[in-house]
């Protein structure tokens, strides 16, 4: 028999799916993730994880699905900023090239 805690928890796993997955195929598509702070996706991901080892402790299996469908989103943000983090550090180095090979100019 199905209590009132567990409709709600099935209620909440709907709707992390719901704002999860849309969120994940625009990042996708974009590979955009400027909008995204890092300690967000960072502290969003300790959260869901301190979740699961909750879920894991009281024996419910709906609190564990529901926080790693967003530990999952989280990671997936976090692969798209990382990439995107190392994309601009790339373009920012300077590669030093002598055009005059080892020729003195003048002032």
């Amino acid at each position: 028999m199905t209590t009132y805690a567990d409709m709600l928890l099935i209620i909440a796993n709907i709707l992390n799916i719901i704002y999860n997955i849309p969120q994940m195929v625009h990042t996708y598509r974009t590979k955009s993730v400027d909008d995204f702070d890092a300690w967000f996706l960072g502290l969003r991901l300790l959260y869901n994880v301190l979740w699961v080892l909750y879920g894991i402790d009281v024996n419910s299996m709906l609190v564990v699905g529901n926080s790693i469908m967003t530990i999952i989103a989280s990671v997936f943000i976090g692969y798209y900023k990382f990439i995107s983090y190392m994309e601009r550090r790339k373009a920012r180095q300077v590669i030093p090239t002598n055009i005059y090979e080892g020729s003195v100019v003048a002032d």
